[in-house]
């Protein structure tokens, strides 16, 4: 019982700490250019299916994840320079 509300909890601080990491990045683009942008959940989007494909096809995680936040970077970077 104790060990089921101790695991709610965290879940629960991981999940609030999510929230709150997407809210402040809407917040700073809101901030710094006067435009509500919804951008970084398409940006996010392709980085977990990049993560996602490069796991179910054999490759270390770490790697996997280097590839896909260079994938996120690099289309992050092309959103704000408008290519």
């Amino acid at each position: 019982m104790a060990s089921d509300i101790l695991q709610y909890a965290v879940l629960g601080l991981g999940a609030g700490a999510v929230y709150g990491l997407a809210a402040l990045g809407i917040v700073f683009v809101y901030r710094g250019s006067g435009v509500i942008n919804f951008a970084a959940g398409p940006i996010g989007v392709v980085g977990a299916f990049i993560f996602y494909d490069q796991r179910g096809s054999g490759t270390p995680t770490v790697i996997a994840w280097l590839a896909s936040a260079g994938v996120r970077r690099s289309d992050g970077r092309c959103d704000a320079s408008g290519f």
